[in-house]
């Protein structure tokens, strides 16, 4: 999966809770919405322009797999700080083939094969949108990370990082004294909002919280120079809009939705004290504005496909011209930070709409609009009222969530997104083992050489391009566990008596630390995830795969499991990874991360016409009566037909010679396949599907779990399907990208 940049997100007990008492069972309680996920939603993935997420590639790796999990000759390392109960702890999703529907052929449909009966069987605990396999790594992360905050927050001596989440955690659970401050935590956001007067303070105000990391307009990120990967620049991107998806504000069907949206605007204004009847004047003009922004928005399949959409390098006065008289001068020195001689300003009808807005739309619709910004984004840290709120509209009317989710559950959750690299050490200290290492040494491995191999053989590429491809492989960097260093967090940052403050200001440092990397050297050792994040990606950018610790179990890796459902699970998050290096995002970035390519016009022919037949076949699968869109799902499907072939392979090559162990009466092939298919196991809402099936790249689980065996004959021959089975497609009907 690849992430494009994105704006920050919008995002009691009587007293804190510091030792909680966690049963199993309480997983079921958990919020699907914990930790952003580049599987299922890559805008939430932070700033990672031209990055695959989950299912990885590496190359090269030998020595690169000592990194975290320690090498197999490695002293014992150093007890934790922080203990985990084991009984607290869900229990770890593991493919069971007793589980298995043998009245359902997987030559008709392996996920149903696998699947069909928890499917049938599972209902969606209230509070939940959706269920399925990642989704209870998901939660079994945040259950180890609500027993480490109990620990970090009753430690008498915590270090700087630790202090940060002993205050968030203490003071997002002090729902006493959250609900006894009201909207006060606000109050200066808001009154300084009130006092603006005309055009300047209008855009003094706006570059200020800017430089808080709150600008609900538009999105400042730092990444790498695609033209010269080994600086960072500055990148402008579009913003400002408070539904998914830039088209929902003028699609027909979309128009219900479009007036909860602007009741729920309204609503959180009165909350705010706004008269009732000038609430709703206001909420039309908010969503006026946002309709202007959003006529002149790429839309969310546009972003997915072609990243020179972000890249489009410009000196502070063209950006200026560009945008209709924004003074990125002023901008960039209400950051605190030396204006760079230039910037990427994407998007560039965005800018001049915004900037053609910010000059000529009246200066009340702007202060309701920031204002109504202000209180969404602030709603989550705030009292009952302001949650309920919020809830209403982002959770039931987008989502159909129906229930809460438990407090606890999202305090942790907000505590990740605003500083979970805070997090990231004691999570690491308590999980990580390192005798995982020469397991996944040997299975990376396995996976180059299967990669190499088949590169060597790509009928698309040509020659010179299939040279350029297995150059780019070898420089592939995995790296997994954890960084390389912990990023370093200040004293005194946070004070634990105000929840909305102490949110506002580990944001606010965040987009600090960012920031002042522009124009500098790329620090290429930092991580756009947590390791406690259940999810990997590959950025083109660095050539480089990352796959965070909390993926690093079972069912994707288990160092004392058969090869099956290793190579079934972990190696092909690994392979997709790698085939994202070859598809038509990564296949623009050369070996060393930079924009180029590489390709003939008959590469580009032969590519084009295998993609269309791929975005042709995944637009004829349902879900929910809704088909699938091949082209936004385009490349992630390309990804895992590539990883698949290449995880097969290695497999095959890595077992030669050994005798299949035939366990529970399934030969090596098949537990490898059902493994796959039991990854993508999902259970969602409606509403739910319907949002991830506009707003996300993936295809969703069903399909995926289908789609890319249903290409391979090793899948009919290891399930004895007959050809033109809907699983076992005919020699003219089968696609293979690598």
């Amino acid at each position: 999966m690849h992430d494009i940049p994105a704006a920050a997100p919008s995002a009691s007990a009587d007293s804190p809770l510091l030792h909680p008492v966690v049963p199993s069972s309480v997983a079921n309680f958990i919020t699907d919405a914990t930790t952003a996920t580049c599987v299922r939603r890559p805008r939430h993935c932070g700033a990672a322009l031209a990055t695959g997420t989950l299912l990885l590639g590496s190359a090269g790796i030998g020595a690169l797999l000592v990194h975290l999990l320690g090498h197999p000759d490695a002293t014992e390392p150093a007890p934790s700080r922080f203990q985990l109960d084991p009984s607290a702890l869900p229990p770890l999703p593991r493919f069971d083939a007793g589980e298995m529907d043998i009245t359902r052929s997987p030559c008709q449909s392996l996920g149903a094969h696998v699947n069909a009966r928890w499917e049938e069987s599972a209902q969606l605990t209230p509070g939940r949108t959706r269920e399925g396999t990642f989704d209870k790594l998901r939660d079994r992360s945040l259950l180890v990370r609500l027993q480490l905050a109990g620990q970090i927050a009753a430690h008498p001596h915590p270090d700087a990082a630790e202090k940060i989440i002993a205050d968030l955690w203490t003071g997002g659970m002090d729902t006493a004294h959250i609900e006894a401050r009201g909207i006060a935590p606000l109050l200066p956001q808001l009154q300084a909002i009130e006092q603006l007067t005309d055009r300047q303070t209008l855009f003094q105000h706006l570059f200020q919280i800017a430089a808080q990391g709150r600008n609900p307009l538009f999105a400042l990120t730092v990444l790498p120079d695609l033209r010269h990967p080994s600086r960072s620049m500055a990148y402008l991107a579009q913003g400002g809009l408070g539904l998914p998806d830039s088209g929902w504000y003028a699609e027909p069907g979309r128009a219900p939705l479009v007036q909860a949206y602007q009741a729920h605007i309204a609503r959180t204004l009165q909350l705010s004290g706004m008269p009732a009847d000038e609430a709703v004047a206001a909420a039309s003009n908010v969503l006026g504005l946002e309709r202007k922004l959003a006529a002149a928005s790429k839309a969310f399949a546009e972003l997915t496909a072609d990243v020179s959409i972000y890249y489009h390098p410009v000196s502070l006065e063209q950006a200026r011209i560009e945008s209709n008289g924004i003074d990125w001068h002023q901008f960039f020195q209400a950051q605190g930070i030396e204006a760079p001689d230039s910037i990427s300003l994407g998007m560039q009808e965005f800018f001049a709409e915004a900037g053609r807005l910010l000059g000529s739309a009246p200066l009340d619709h702007w202060k309701a609009y920031l204002r109504f910004h202000a209180l969404d984004a602030a709603a989550p840290y705030m009292s009952e009222a302001f949650v309920a709120a919020h809830r209403a509209f982002h959770d039931v009317a987008l989502k159909g969530r129906e229930g809460e989710i438990p407090r606890w559950a999202r305090v942790l959750d907000i505590i990740e997104r605003s500083a979970g690299s805070a997090f990231s050490k004691a999570y690491v200290d308590a999980t990580l083992s390192p005798h995982s290492a020469q397991r996944m040494q040997a299975l990376t491995s396995a996976l180059h050489d299967a990669l190499v191999r088949r590169l060597q053989a790509v009928p698309w590429m040509d020659d010179a391009t299939r040279h350029q491809a297995a150059e780019k492989a070898r420089r592939m960097r995995l790296e997994h566990g954890q960084p390389k260093r912990w990023q370093a967090w200040p004293e005194g940052l946070t004070h634990g008596q105000d929840f909305l403050h102490d949110v506002q200001a580990a944001q606010a440092f965040t987009h600090r630390h960012n920031i002042n990397g522009i124009g500098q050297a790329l620090d290429t050792d930092a991580w756009k995830m947590t390791p406690q994040t259940v999810d990997a990606y590959y950025d083109a950018t660095q050539n480089r795969i990352v796959l965070p610790a909390a993926l690093l179990q079972p069912p994707f890796f288990d160092p004392d499991a058969d090869d099956a459902l290793n190579f079934g699970g972990i190696a092909v998050i690994i392979a997709h990874e790698m085939a994202h290096g070859f598809d038509s995002l990564g296949s623009q970035f050369a070996a060393d991360g930079s924009l180029r390519d590489g390709w003939s016009e008959d590469d580009h022919r032969r590519f084009n016409s295998l993609a269309a037949r791929v975005e042709a076949q995944f637009g004829q699968y349902q879900v929910d009566g809704r088909p699938v869109d091949g082209a936004l799902t385009l490349d992630e499907n390309l990804a895992d037909l590539g990883a698949l072939a290449i995880a097969f392979d290695a497999m095959q090559a890595a077992t030669a010679g050994i005798p299949d162990p035939m366990v529970d009466g399934m030969t090596r092939a098949q537990r490898f396949f059902a493994n796959f298919a039991f990854s993508w196991r999902t259970l969602a809402t409606p509403q739910r599907i319907a949002l991830d099936m506009v707003t996300d790249n993936h295809a969703p689980g069903t399909v995926r779990a289908d789609g890319a065996p249903s290409n391979m004959p090793a899948f009919a021959q290891a399930f004895n399907c007959t050809p033109g089975d809907p699983m076992a497609r005919r020699d003219a009907d089968r696609v293979t990208f690598l």
